[in-house]
C-alpha cells in the first residue's frame, strides 16, 4: 500500500517543478530569469522596495539580490535609490523601460498561469490554496524551530 503523505509530497514537488518550467520558458524567452521576473514583478506591484525586502520576498540571499539588481540595472530595468534619511538603506525602483517591460510581460504570465489552472474548478482551487497554506506555514514553523 502506498503512503499518502509521500505520494502527496511527490505530486506537489513534481507539479511545482512543471509549473516552474513553463514559467521559466516564458520569462527566459524575454531575456530574464525567473528570479529577475520575481524582482521586477514585486517592484511593479508594490513600488520601490528595499534591496533586503526584494531578497526576502523572492527567497534569495543578499548576495544574489545584489547580483540580480546589478544585472537588471545593466538592462536599464531598475535603478538603486539611496534613502535620503539613512544612507545605509538602498531601494530598487523600476525605470520607465523596466515598467514598460514588466507591464507587457506580466499579462502574458497571468494568462499562462490561468491556462495551467483551468483544469480545476473554483472550489478545488480554494481547497488547494487552504491546504497549501497550512503545509507552508507548518514547514516554515518547523524550519524556524531548528
Amino acid at each position: 500500500m502506498e503512503d499518502i503523505d509521500l505520494k502527496l509530497f511527490t505530486v506537489l514537488l513534481r507539479s511545482a517543478n512543471w509549473i516552474q518550467k513553463v514559467h521559466a520558458n516564458l520569462v527566459e524567452s524575454h531575456g530574464i530569469t525567473p528570479s529577475e521576473f520575481g524582482v521586477l514583478e514585486q517592484l511593479y506591484h508594490l513600488g520601490p522596495q528595499q534591496l533586503q525586502a526584494l531578497g526576502q520576498k523572492n527567497l534569495i540571499s543578499n548576495g544574489n539580490t545584489t547580483y540580480m539588481v546589478t544585472k537588471l540595472e545593466k538592462k536599464n530595468y531598475l535603478v538603486r535609490v539611496n534613502d535620503p534619511n539613512d544612507r545605509r538603506v538602498v531601494y530598487a525602483k523600476l525605470t520607465a523601460q523596466g515598467t514598460q517591460f514588466i507591464s507587457n510581460l506580466f499579462p502574458q504570465f497571468e494568462v499562462l498561469i490561468k491556462e495551467q489552472l483551468t483544469i480545476l474548478n473554483e472550489e478545488e482551487k480554494e481547497i488547494l490554496i487552504s491546504g497549501l497554506k497550512k503545509i507552508g506555514l507548518n514547514a516554515e514553523s518547523h524550519w524556524r524551530a531548528n
